[in-house]
Parts: C-alpha cells; sequence; structure tokens
C-alpha cells in the first residue's frame, strides 16, 4: 500500500496562506488532498467542498477526517486526477493545491511526484473550471519548479497572480501563490473606487446639508 502525503511544511504553508483570504465560498475545490489537512481548514470557509486526489488510501484517509470532524454533510471525496472528473464549466469559487512538485525520477509515487508538467496541467483544468471571480491558490517549491515559468503559464491563461506566502526550510524555498482572472481584479478595484466616490460624495452632500 502506497503511504499517504503527511503533512509537512508545505502543508502548513498552505493552511496559513488559506487564512489569508477573505470572504466565505459557495463551492471549493482541494486537488491532491493528502492526509485531509487542508480540506479540514478549507471545509470551514466553504459551503460545499469538493477533496481530489488520485490515491484511494488518500481520499479514504481525507473523507475519514472529515467525517470525524463533522463536516461529511458539505463535503465530496472523489478518487481522480486533478480536476478531469468534472465538466468543463465554471464551477468553483476557490482551487487549492499543494501539488507534487518533484520531478518524476522513476519512483513512480504520485504522492510526490508530478513537476512542472503536472502543475501546469493543474493550472489550465483549474482555470477552466474557475467561476470569473474565483481564485486558485496553490504551493510551488523553488528547487524544484521554475517559478517563471509557471508565472509565464498563469499569464498565458489570462490570470494574475500575487505572493501571499513564503516559507524557508534550508535551502528550500515555499512560495503561496493566490491566482485571479485579470478582469476580476478589474471589476474590484472599479467597484471600490466606485464605492470610495460615494462615500465621498455622500460625505460633501451631508456637509452641505448642515451647512443649509
Amino acid at each position: 500500500m502506497k503511504k499517504v502525503y503527511e503533512p509537512s511544511e508545505d502543508t502548513y504553508l498552505l493552511i496559513d496562506s488559506l487564512a489569508k483570504l477573505r470572504g466565505r465560498f459557495d463551492k471549493a475545490a482541494d486537488i491532491g488532498s493528502g492526509s485531509g489537512e487542508t480540506s479540514i481548514s478549507l471545509a470551514g470557509m466553504t459551503d460545499e467542498i469538493y477533496a481530489i486526489d488520485i490515491m484511494i488510501e488518500a481520499a479514504r484517509e481525507t473523507w475519514n477526517k472529515l467525517k470525524r470532524a463533522g463536516l461529511a454533510y458539505r463535503s465530496h471525496v472523489i478518487r481522480g486526477d486533478s480536476l478531469t472528473a468534472f465538466r468543463r464549466a465554471k464551477l468553483f469559487d476557490l482551487v487549492i493545491s499543494n501539488p507534487p512538485y518533484l520531478e518524476p525520477s522513476g519512483l513512480r509515487d504520485e504522492a510526490i511526484e508530478g513537476g512542472l508538467s503536472f502543475l501546469e496541467r493543474l493550472l489550465e483544468e483549474s482555470a477552466i473550471r474557475l467561476k470569473p471571480a474565483g481564485r486558485i491558490l496553490i504551493i510551488v517549491s523553488c528547487i524544484d519548479t521554475d517559478r517563471f515559468m509557471i508565472q509565464k503559464k498563469l499569464r498565458e491563461l489570462g490570470l494574475s497572480f500575487r505572493l501571499i506566502g513564503s516559507r524557508r526550510i534550508f535551502f528550500e524555498e515555499l512560495l503561496a501563490f493566490e491566482c485571479f482572472f485579470k478582469e476580476a481584479q478589474n471589476s474590484s478595484s472599479s467597484s471600490s473606487h466606485s464605492s470610495s466616490s460615494s462615500s465621498s460624495n455622500s460625505s460633501h452632500s451631508s456637509s452641505s446639508s448642515s451647512a443649509l
């Protein structure tokens, strides 16, 4: 039996970064749920969660952990490869992943081997199924993954990104990227500006009334 990926520094970086996201989400996916730690955190901020892992042992452990936490009623656990089990439609408000970023080296261990090609495919599949205002939260290792290639891929998919967390472990640096569609960012900025202007005009009107 293959060993389920145990919580490590990259797991906790994802959990810490997830806590920095504002708001509550209707539908979210955790790709590569592993032992279920990230799924537990994600379930606390979404109405419906889909936890996915290619290993049956990991899917089983995630489901048991969600049940013990009393979260089974709004959780779905799927044994699958990334988001390939879902139709190509705008389904998710949030997709998170701590992907297997080690380049394949013959170990044949899906829990740790995936590399750049897997990460690029994960981003493609997530972008297709992401709602216009949705977000993707991913962990990248600078020692095993070319961050500039990832950034290039994000731009190709029309996604903007920002670094929201990092953690250094000896000679390795782990990075947490929040990704979102540029249109959503522009819309949010416009809405914020409009709200600010409205507030300013309201304040000015109030002052004028007082003066009268």
